[in-house]
């Protein structure tokens, strides 16, 4: 009869489990980034440029002699600096999902998708490269094993036995080669020992300093590479850091390019944008589609600008109510159908949770009936059975049932 307690709790399980109906089946969770039909003609002679400098925070850019390049860059007429509010996790593996997904990282927000790597078709570079374009990305295994497949050209540049300066010297070397590849279209470039150097040198040390200084300089002669009547550059960090090295939350973004230009000739810039909108500016340079799971500002839909004043603007929102319209929501309001696709993800999230309780329920008083025989038991037998493997596998396999069924 005991042996029932052991079986009784997996069927309830695996019924529950079998008998829930999909929660995202009836519902588009992904961007419609291959449509053309109302797509913005991408830009075939400019390239999407993404320089990520691990860490970077305004106060080392703007403390004396640290950062000189891009400080004096990011003060030019026809570049933006802005600061960034970045992820909610606040470390780089989720703040690069929500870099270039456009939401908070599925770590923190999401309980229908229990993996990292499933969000990665609604990225940029997955939009770029259904676009054709070849996309290089430059970074440790973070970058890569989260978007390497939809790259041409992937380095991971921990392969490099050197120190973490020379890796982000080195770095450039390869990405300036790149640039010279009529192969690459678009960058991503993600230096990973300026966090190192905030960690273990500290801000205002001599091995700090000298790491930005060095990092800025090569900077700086990127910059002078790129063609920026058409090409887009995005510099920005993927968290900040405080004096004591540990991350924060505050960052900032310099952005330069045609489209930028003309963004900001009908929208006013930004005081400060959260690291779920940097995918607006980086979406709109190319003409790509925002993902429908996009949870920052949509910034052109607003009745007070003068979209007249900028064709490719006007377009861009053309495409976008043409996404919602696809997605089955009224577009005459666009704010209205904007906030009625978010109410009905939210509707998402709560059905999944809705199905995923009763198993966690079920799983729990699994456990408890568990723990009575362990302690209504004393012979050697009992606990040997109790011990068996087989209990620790079928846990396991309902587990890997429950993330591929929600």
């Amino acid at each position: 009869m005991r042996r029932l307690y052991f079986v009784v709790p997996l069927v309830v399980l695996l019924a529950i489990l079998f008998s829930a109906d999909d929660p995202a089946a009836s519902t588009t969770t992904v961007g419609s980034a291959d449509s053309t039909a109302h797509s913005v003609a991408l830009n075939d002679q400019g390239r999407l440029v993404v320089l990520l400098i691990d860490s970077l925070r305004l106060k080392t850019l703007e403390a004396d002699g640290v950062m000189p390049e891009l400080l004096e860059f990011s003060r030019r007429h026809d570049s933006w600096l802005v600061p960034v509010h970045t992820c909610a996790a606040n470390f780089t593996y989720p703040c690069l999902q929500t870099l270039f997904e456009g939401r908070q990282s599925p770590f923190v927000a999401g309980l229908h998708n229990f993996t990292g790597r499933a969000s990665d078709a609604d990225s940029v570079p997955a939009a770029l490269e259904r676009k054709g374009r070849n996309v290089a990305i430059a970074s440790n295994i973070s970058l890569v094993s989260l978007y390497g497949r939809h790259a041409s050209h992937a380095l991971n540049v921990e392969d490099w036995p050197i120190n973490h300066l020379e890796r982000d010297l080195q770095t450039f070397d390869v990405v300036h080669a790149w640039l010279d590849d009529d192969q690459v279209d678009d960058l991503f470039i993600h230096l990973l020992g300026t966090d190192k150097a905030a960690h273990h040198q500290l801000p205002g040390t001599d091995g700090y300093n000298e790491h930005f200084r060095l990092v800025d300089q090569k900077s700086g002669e990127f910059i002078e590479a790129l063609d920026l009547t058409r090409d887009h550059l995005l510099i920005t960090g993927d968290h900040g850091h405080d004096e004591a090295g540990h991350h924060t939350r505050d960052s900032i973004a310099i952005l330069a390019g045609p489209r930028w230009t003309e963004l900001f000739e009908v929208l006013p810039q930004p005081d400060e944008l959260d690291q779920t909108e940097l995918i607006y500016f980086m979406n709109l340079a190319l003409g790509l589609d925002l993902p429908l799971q996009y949870e920052g500002r949509h910034f052109l839909i607003d009745e007070h600008l003068n979209l007249n004043a900028s064709p490719m603007a006007a377009a861009y929102v053309e495409q976008t109510s043409a996404l919602l319209s696809a997605a089955g929501h009224d577009t005459k309001d666009l704010t209205a159908a904007v906030a009625s696709h978010r109410a009905d993800r939210a509707l998402q999230y709560e059905r999944s949770l809705f199905y995923f309780l009763p198993l966690l329920v079920a799983f729990f008083f699994w456990l408890l009936v568990l723990h009575q025989l362990v302690r209504e038991e004393s012979d050697e037998q009992t606990h040997e059975r109790i011990k068996r493997p087989w209990l620790l596998q079928a846990a396991l396999a309902i587990s890997c049932l429950i993330t591929w069924k929600l």
